[in-house]
């Protein structure tokens, strides 16, 4: 409900594009102090984040499928979905025990370990495809307005 709020106000591509890039300054805010307390706030605000995304991807496939072609891309967008899910699980388990394994970062807020630094990875790609979204957002957002303005005749409504 407070999604639909927001996607009515803001559009829900900007939403979109800024629930990803909040997410993944999160992600690295949370992981770097290691305090409990910021932890918890900051994965709080990950799942809320991650939540209006999620809830707007649906709308946003269907908007820009044809059609005849809703449940093929839906069907497709789960396999690759659950796939890359699997995927990410086991890299993470096998970088974090194999390559960066005895990996230490010494900060004045505590120590960064592997699992630290995968997590850190993740909140930069995220906020990477959040900068990504929003560019290609912008950019189809500009494109449709100069075809209203090119296809719209003055006198003739």
């Amino acid at each position: 409900m407070l999604v639909d709020r927001a996607a009515g106000k803001f559009g829900a591509t900007s939403v979109y594009a800024r629930a990803l890039l909040f997410a993944g300054v999160m992600i690295v805010v949370s992981t770097v102090p290691n305090q409990a307390i910021i932890d918890l706030v900051g994965f709080t605000l990950i799942g809320i984040a991650t939540m209006q995304a999620e809830v707007l991807v649906g709308p946003l496939v269907l908007f820009a499928t044809p059609e005849q072609m809703v449940g093929r891309v839906f069907s497709t967008l789960g396999t690759v979905t659950t796939l890359s899910s699997l995927l990410a699980t086991f890299l993470s388990g096998f970088v974090g025990s194999t390559l960066l394994q005895g990996i230490v970062v010494h900060l004045p807020t505590g120590e960064l370990n592997a699992i630290n630094l995968l997590h850190i990875g993740a909140g930069v790609l995220i906020f990477v495809a959040g900068l990504h979204a929003s560019c290609q957002f912008r950019t189809l957002h500009e494109r449709t307005q100069r075809h209203r303005k090119a296809d719209h005749h003055p006198g003739t409504e």
